[in-house]
């Protein structure tokens, strides 16, 4: 019996640790300025494909070329740290709602890192911009989790994941207020953009 109260005691505190570890991530993500958000929709097949198209090809590696959802043939273009030259965000594989994103320097080629998102908000800041990302998971709840990028590994997730749900309305509002860069009626053109954020698509 004392067994089975310490073990229902330490599920405790695990729990409580997560849910403070979850409230921690959403309040950091509440307190961050971002620019933009992108999606799947904001792409164009009208990027450098041959210069990137090795480290692409490379990235690709681990993802079923039978798979109906396999892309890696468009991109997004966004200076993600003011140097004046633009990082592509390129979905890899696909499924519904979510896609796997390379995210991809052209000058010179190379993958900064891998995310897994529906939608990718952009930071608003000098150096190299934090990116917040959102999973859908279902109908009413989502996964949200923090990028950050270091000269070293590049793009990595920091922090813990935070679980997010319509109805408990916990998705941070500096998130839900983000406005998305691109023309939500075209998969194949950026007509909007937001202040803050340079984007690009071009030969």
């Amino acid at each position: 019996m004392n067994i089975v109260i310490r073990f229902s005691i330490v599920a405790a505190v695990l729990a409580l640790s997560s849910n403070a570890n979850t409230q921690s991530s959403l309040e950091q993500l509440s307190k961050m300025r971002f620019a933009g958000r992108i999606d799947f929709a904001c792409t164009s097949k009208t990027y450098p494909k041959q210069r990137l198209s090795s480290v692409v090809r490379e990235a690709m590696k681990e993802v079923d070329a039978g798979d109906a959802g396999v892309y890696g043939n468009r991109a997004l273009g966004i200076d993600l740290n003011k140097d004046g030259k633009l990082e592509y965000f390129i979905p890899l594989d696909c499924g519904v709602s979510n896609c796997m994103w390379g995210i991809f320097s052209a000058d010179p080629p190379k993958l900064l890192g891998k995310i897994v998102a529906e939608h990718i908000y952009i930071e608003r800041r000098a150096g190299w911009a934090s990116l917040a990302t959102y999973v859908h998971s279902s109908a009413e709840d989502g996964i949200i989790s923090l990028y950050k990028y270091s000269n070293d590994s590049g793009y990595t997730k920091s922090g813990e994941d935070s679980d997010v749900n319509v109805q408990r309305k916990d998705q941070p509002a500096s998130m839900e207020a983000t406005r998305s860069i691109c023309d939500k009626k075209s998969s194949s053109s950026v007509s909007r953009k937001s202040p803050g954020v340079r984007s690009s698509v071009h030969d």
